[in-house]
C-alpha cells in the first residue's frame, strides 16, 4: 500500500501575493497612502492589489522597493529585512586578526 502522507506543503497555509503585500504594509506601519507617497504607484493600485487584482510588473517592483526588499524577495515570500547588512571587505577580520585574538 502506497503512503497516504501528504508532502509538507500541502498542509502549510498559503499566503497569497496581496495578503503578503498587506502584512509586510502592516507591519512596517504604513498606509497604502505611504506606499503611494514612495512610489508613482497609487494608493488604490496598491489596495487592488491586497485584494488579488493584477499588476504591472514595473509597480509591483516600485511597491517592493518602498516595503525596503526586492521583488525577488517579496515574491518568494521570504523578508530578509531582519538579517544584517553586508559591511563590504572592510568591516571583516582576516586570518591573521582572528589568530590573535584566539589566545
Amino acid at each position: 500500500m502506497k503512503d497516504q502522507t501528504k508532502p509538507y506543503y500541502d498542509w502549510l497555509p498559503r499566503e497569497t501575493l496581496g495578503q503578503r503585500i498587506n502584512r509586510l504594509r502592516s507591519e512596517r506601519q504604513m498606509t497604502c497612502r505611504d506606499i503611494a507617497e514612495k512610489t508613482d504607484v497609487s494608493a488604490a493600485t496598491v489596495s487592488r492589489v491586497e485584494r488579488g487584482q493584477d499588476i504591472a510588473v514595473s509597480s509591483l517592483n516600485a511597491i517592493a522597493l518602498a516595503l525596503g526588499m526586492s521583488i525577488e524577495t517579496l515574491l518568494a515570500g521570504t523578508d530578509l529585512s531582519n538579517l544584517g547588512q553586508f559591511q563590504g571587505l572592510a568591516g571583516r577580520r582576516t586570518e591573521t586578526d582572528l589568530l590573535t585574538t584566539q589566545k
